[in-house]
């Protein structure tokens, strides 16, 4: 099988854990698998721009049934389907997204490739740059705020009392650096010492147990 349709099916398959984790099924733990999924996809055959798009193309489409539920309980039926169509044709608007921030880590992709160091650092420039788009696109207006990851917590007050400090966007941050790790785990298994190992797990288990910590005793 064609490795750019393998890579691009599991990337379609991120963008469904994705769309998995948002409220309606509570499996927030899933979007950081999700944006592995993608990230690992384009590091592995640097197809940026195809796997960008598609990312947000399969992403958009799949999350327009809860857009039309959630749409649904505050406005008519006609209001609510107006919102999907909106979320989906002008957009393909989260694709749109998507194909910016494809451009902006076009460097750090290839960085991420380099070593274990490089990649830790692209997966820092990877999430900031997704962060910053999000953070554009929600400051728009309400409806290109549709699907923005912090919105996956609403019911965890553990990760909710971090974006007390931090806001929405600290939440999006932590989920994307947290798949970045992921994919770095993906990408160097065969050649990661166990130190190495050690560190990134314990990064990403600091990254969801400390809101745990700084909810029940810092707070």
């Amino acid at each position: 099988m064609n490795i750019i349709l393998i890579f691009s099916l599991i990337t379609i398959c991120g963008a469904g854990l994705l769309r998995l984790s948002f409220p309606d099924t509570s499996l927030w733990f899933l979007a950081p698998i999700g944006f592995a999924f993608f990230i690992y996809s384009v590091v592995k055959i640097k197809k940026t721009l195809l796997l960008s798009f598609l990312f947000g193309l399969s992403f958009s489409l799949m999350l327009s049934n809860y857009i039309y539920h959630t749409m649904r309980v505050q406005y008519d039926f006609s209001i609510a389907i107006s919102f999907v169509f909106y979320f989906i044709v002008i957009g393909l608007y989260p694709s749109l997204w998507f194909i910016l921030f494809s451009k902006i880590i076009v460097i750090p992709v290839k960085k991420f490739t380099g070593n274990l160091k490089q990649a830790i650092f692209s997966s820092i420039t990877i999430s900031f740059a997704y962060t910053f788009i999000e953070f554009i696109r929600t400051s728009l207006s309400p409806e290109f705020g549709m699907g923005s990851i912090s919105t996956i917590y609403y019911d965890n007050p553990y990760l909710l009392s971090i974006a007390a400090l931090t806001g929405g966007p600290g939440l999006t941050f932590i989920t994307v650096f947290a798949g970045s790790l992921i994919a770095i785990l993906l990408y160097y298994r065969r050649q990661l010492k166990i130190k190495s190992l050690i560190f990134i797990v314990i990064l990403l288990l600091t990254l969801f147990l400390y809101p745990v910590l700084y909810y029940n005793v810092i707070k």
